[in-house]
């Protein structure tokens, strides 16, 4: 049904007795006046009369009609907009609260990684059990890489080797080099580590020195400097290598953070401090074979460098 014929039938179902009752009354009275007058033209008028104000009527009622459904449709407009509008403040008023709580979880995130990470910087055996589950998985790719560069890194030997750059909770690959009975020999500057350091006993002899300055009464067969460019300033790198080849006689073997790598002095130890951000190109213009471990930039991803000063193989890595 059209909203027209609706608009009407209320129309005319909004007729009140008093309506019904008016329309009684003038059909009698055209009725009496059928039967006691003669002249047509009067009854005529009468009853066009009586039709015109029932028309009236009812076209009032409809126009009622047609202004009342008006101002329901925009009353339910209204209602809509309103509960829309309603929604879309209570889905804000949560989005403001997620934020509240995200932003609430991560500065309680962020105070507690501060608060575990000055825990550990300062609690020796929290850090080795942070180193472990950290690097692990680092360590066995360079380990990887370090076997592909050199088969005969790791194996039985009787050669001489001068670590530098360890500390009481790192020494990468000691083991390794221990059970292949290197004879080793650690330079570290720090004197706290050096204390350390003198406490394993199968390490034959520590020196508490500075890589920049340092002559050995002999050469090493071996150099490893495991993490220690980065704790000097790029343009001083080249002078250090070329003292170490200086007093190594088959090759020196470098690792370090590849790229961006911030880190501060830990446990007081100012030489902690990483000065230099490396890339495998400086090494390489420096006459060594790199291999990278990671990706540039991202925490633990390390920069291998090996130059060989004897004939003593260096295999290809095929990303070298």
């Amino acid at each position: 049904m059209s909203l027209r014929k609706k608009l009407w039938q209320k129309a005319i179902l909004n007729f009140s007795w008093w309506d019904i009752i008016f329309l009684a009354i003038s059909a009698s009275l055209l009725l009496f006046a059928s039967v006691f007058v003669r002249d047509m033209n009067l009854l005529l008028l009468l009853a066009f009369c009586i039709a015109f104000l029932t028309i009236f009527q009812l076209t009032l009622y409809y126009k009622i009609q047609q202004r009342i459904q008006a101002i329901q449709h925009s009353f339910d407009v209204l209602s809509r907009e309103r509960s829309v509008h309603d929604h879309v403040l209570a889905i804000e008023a949560k989005a403001q609260n997620i934020d509240s709580q995200i932003n609430a979880f991560v500065l309680q995130q962020s105070t507690h990684n501060d608060k575990v990470i000055e825990y550990v910087h300062n609690v020796p055996h929290i850090l080795t059990l942070n180193r472990t589950l950290y690097i692990k998985d680092t360590l066995r790719e360079q380990k990887r890489i370090l076997l592909e560069a050199i088969p005969s890194l790791f194996m039985p030997c009787t050669k001489e080797l001068l670590y530098v750059s360890a500390r009481m909770d790192r020494f990468d690959f000691g083991e390794e080099f221990r059970k292949a009975s290197y004879t080793i020999t650690v330079l570290e500057i720090f004197q706290p580590n050096v204390d350390y350091l003198r406490s394993i006993p199968w390490v034959k002899n520590v020196v508490c020195g500075d890589a920049r300055t340092y002559q050995p009464d002999k050469p090493f067969d071996i150099t490893f400097w495991w993490h220690g460019p980065e704790h000097f300033e790029q343009d001083e790198i080249p002078l250090i290598l070329s003292l170490m080849e200086s007093y190594t006689k088959e090759m020196v073997i470098i690792g370090c953070p590849w790229g961006m790598g911030e880190q501060n002095a830990l446990r007081g130890n100012p030489h902690d401090i990483h000065l230099s951000m490396n890339d495998p190109q400086f090494f390489e213009s420096l006459g060594y074979t790199t291999f990278t471990s990671g990706v540039r930039d991202v925490p633990a991803s390390t920069i291998v460098a090996v130059k060989c000063l004897s004939t003593t193989g260096l295999r290809k890595h095929p990303s070298g």
